[in-house]
């Protein structure tokens, strides 16, 4: 049998065109204020953690100690802001990577 012009409309809210459920989408929630990784670095930078010169290892290593997991890539995009934003000084040593550091205080 043919379907009527109206024959979809009558498809649930949670139903796709197959008649299947349709997949729940996860909604983007920022973290809680003070958690997110450009937040747990400037705790380190409070604590001293930058009076030596830090490369992105040692960042996600000196957040590991805290109990924070951070990937290196998510680290990297968190100096990086911090740095723009004039919160954090860099350079570059040796090999061309960046090292972190704070000595204005």
């Amino acid at each position: 049998m043919p379907l009527e012009a109206g024959a979809n409309s009558a498809l649930a809210d949670d139903e796709d065109q197959t008649g299947k459920p349709k997949a729940k989408r996860k909604s983007f929630k920022p973290p809680p204020k003070g958690q997110s990784c450009a937040d747990r670095i400037l705790v380190l930078k409070a604590d001293g953690f930058f009076k030596q010169h830090r490369g992105g290892v040692e960042i996600v290593e000196g957040l590991k100690v805290k109990g924070w997991t951070h990937k290196t890539n998510q680290v990297g995009a968190a100096l990086t802001k911090l740095f723009e934003k004039g919160m954090i000084q860099r350079t570059k040593e040796g090999n061309g990577n960046w090292k972190y550091y704070w000595d204005r205080e």
